[in-house]
């Protein structure tokens, strides 16, 4: 019985537990780990801009391969993977309109508020709010209101997109080399209709 509520215990608390950082005008970045109602359960505080927190250093390399920054961004070598496995997913439906939806989607270039993190570089993304309209599954809504998107969501979309217009030029390919044989038999005859005279 003690067993079965540990258990029980533990896939509570891992399944209830959220990760934030957040960055201060100083350079100062806190990450807290929050369990249930985004109660802090682990606090990390970094006061410099270019200190780091949560580094993995690969022995085997002698090279960190995972940070996070105090400017606010994550670090990595090789990239990240996200699960796809068809084990893990149900509702599977194709992408409805992905031209359209791309259509509907603004690319902007922007820079961070300086009140939001000490990185001034400029980025290219998009507003989630518009983001939202267009594809709410690709938006969340964080604990203080403010609204994230998740840009990799936007391959499957793109990936789609991309398919509809090659169907497109694919169809539009075939029409033109149709016409330039009707225009080569057209012409053909128009030459024999000239040689009569």
């Amino acid at each position: 019985m003690k067993k079965i509520f540990l258990i029980v215990t533990m896939l509570f608390v891992c399944t209830s537990v959220y990760s934030q950082f957040t960055m201060y005008e100083n350079g100062r970045v806190t990450h807290e780990t929050f369990t249930g109602n985004w109660v802090p359960a682990y606090r990390t505080y970094l006061s410099a801009e270019n200190s780091c927190t949560h580094n993995v250093y690969n022995k085997l390399t002698n090279k960190d391969v995972f940070y996070v920054c105090a400017a606010g961004f994550t670090w990595n070598l090789t990239g990240s993977y996200r699960g796809s496995d068809l084990r893990f997913k149900e509702d599977i439906t194709p992408i409805v309109n992905p031209i359209e939806k791309v259509k509907a989607l603004n690319g902007v270039r922007y820079r961070f508020k300086k009140s939001e993190t000490s990185d001034d570089g400029y980025r290219f993304g998009f507003i989630a709010q518009e983001v939202k309209e267009v594809c709410p599954e690709a938006v969340k809504e964080m604990h203080d209101g403010s609204l994230a998107v998740s840009y990799t969501d936007f391959i499957a979309i793109l990936n789609e997109a991309v398919k509809e217009q090659q169907n497109v030029l694919e169809t539009m390919d075939k029409e033109l080399v149709r016409l330039k044989e009707e225009n080569e038999v057209l012409k053909q005859r128009i030459e024999k209709l000239e040689g009569v005279k």
